[in-house]
């Protein structure tokens, strides 16, 4: 399905790819071929630093090799996973992906989002526009349609929540 976060390992990726590929008219920002999940396979050099076949960035734009990952909060994750994120992250620079990195606050501000999409358009070489007429109307929906990140935040009780600060 077109408006379907197919391949997503966590709700806050499902948002993410959602806010960054939904058409602007519904609330998105309307990033075309971003890919969720998508085995990639790596070049020698870039497995031998990832000690993997195969690398899965979280989204991805393969036509001008963006990768964006989301970074879940540190304190849940393990050194091995700290690790093993690291290394994913430098075996697909290696192969000549411009890695991007969104964390849950960044994930949960919309205003933070913006400057997310802003930057990786920049990277794929294209130009940032707005051109829905509803779009902010439509972008606040999209922020207050009932998802949380809150569990996926340290400091739940912050006043960052999506609803605040769309």
């Amino acid at each position: 399905m077109k408006h379907l976060a197919e391949n997503a390992a966590s709700p806050p990726e499902a948002f993410l790819w959602t806010v960054m590929s939904l058409s602007q008219r519904h609330g998105g920002y309307g990033i075309p071929e971003l890919k969720l999940n998508q085995r990639i396979t790596p070049s020698k050099r870039a497995q031998s630093l990832a000690h993997r076949k195969a690398l899965v960035p979280d989204i991805a734009h393969i036509p001008s090799r963006l990768a964006i990952e989301y970074d879940s909060n540190s304190e849940h994750l393990t050194p091995d996973q700290i690790s093993r994120d690291a290394s994913k992250r430098l075996a697909l620079e290696a192969d000549g992906f411009k890695v991007v990195t969104v964390t849950t606050r960044q994930l949960s501000s919309s205003n933070e989002m913006r400057g997310i999409v802003e930057q990786s358009c920049k990277m794929m070489g294209r130009r940032f526009q707005i051109q829905s007429k509803n779009f902010q109307v439509q972008h606040r929906l999209l922020y207050a349609c009932g998802w949380s990140l809150r569990a996926y935040r340290h400091d739940s009780s912050s006043k960052d929540s999506p609803q605040q600060k769309a």
